[in-house]
């Protein structure tokens, strides 16, 4: 059994494998072999360089200040980062992928991780330069989703298990694949009785410009696509932006619609704190807007 792909939803397939009693091999296969992170139980680490103030008061990041910072503060919390940072100092990561894991968990780096994504990862993309975007989106981005984006402890235990045990092996510099053949950049080729597809392209935009209310703002002039996905909207407020680059009063975007202005749409909570920043500014206009008495 093969499955393509190393994200969440690979290890998902991975998972219902396991737990259905599947004792075969699975053999999982992609470009960059890079797994989710597991999860740590441990507190999550409180941000002490990246804080509100400091963002806010930042002209401007290009991508190397950003790693700087991550370091920076990966130092001002004593966690060791040099596990992420072999990985993106590598074309393709030649890791023990077990010892990778155990790592993301112990080590809390990828408690770190997803510390800066969900406190303040759509302000630092907000902050990037649009070359350090790009660079990002075609870089960084299959790497901060493996880490901002963890698998549960649970699931890490039954894939440390399986990867223990032999019955789950991970490949990458995977070139092709179809129904039963996974082809791989060195020129090998592997048969299965199954190939298994569970990809997403990590450059393509998650939020669809082809439905239909989209389609009729932009036909309308009442919105502008944005070059890194979704809608262009309103750092903060999330009110869309107009091709005259005016906002539109009271149409507000939030999820994955708002990620070229956001980025880090994935996670529940963060679309949950851009709805409450969206009413937010909804009362302040209406606090603001004078009321005719008598």
């Amino acid at each position: 059994m093969a499955v393509v792909g190393t994200g969440l939803a690979a290890i998902d397939v991975v998972r219902a494998l396991l737990i259905s009693g599947y004792r075969g091999r699975i053999t999982l296969g992609s470009r960059f072999g890079l797994l989710p992170a597991i999860r740590s139980t441990s507190p999550s680490p409180s941000l002490k360089v990246l804080t509100p103030r400091f963002i806010e008061e930042t002209e401007g990041l290009d991508l190397q200040r950003l790693l700087d910072l991550i370091e920076a503060e990966a130092d001002a919390n004593g966690i060791d980062v040099s596990v992420p940072r072999r990985v993106l100092n590598q074309r393709r990561p030649r890791i023990d992928v077990a010892d990778y894991l155990r790592r993301s968990r112990d080590e809390r780096w990828a408690a770190l991780f997803v510390a800066i994504c969900d406190e303040c990862g759509p302000a630092l993309w907000n902050k990037l330069d649009k070359s350090s975007r790009r660079a990002f989106r075609s870089i960084l981005h299959r790497f901060f989703q493996a880490w901002c984006n963890p698998m549960p402890p649970q699931t890490g235990d039954l894939v440390l298990e399986a990867l223990d045990s032999g019955s789950l092996v991970v490949r990458n510099g995977l070139a092709g694949f179809d129904a039963r053949t996974l082809d791989f950049v060195d020129g090998a080729e592997e048969r299965f009785g199954m190939v298994i597809d569970a990809t997403r392209n990590a450059s393509e935009p998650l939020a669809s410009q082809d439905s239909k209310l989209v389609r009729s703002l932009l036909a309308r002039r009442e919105a502008v696509a944005d070059a890194f996905g979704g809608l262009t909207v309103r750092f903060g407020s999330w009110s869309l932006v107009n091709p005259k680059e005016s906002t539109i009063e009271n149409v507000y975007a939030i999820g994955s619609l708002t990620q070229g202005t956001r980025y880090y749409v994935n996670a529940l909570d963060s679309i949950l704190r851009t709805v409450d920043e969206a009413v937010e500014h909804i009362l302040a206009a209406r606090r603001a807007t004078p009321v005719l008495s008598g």
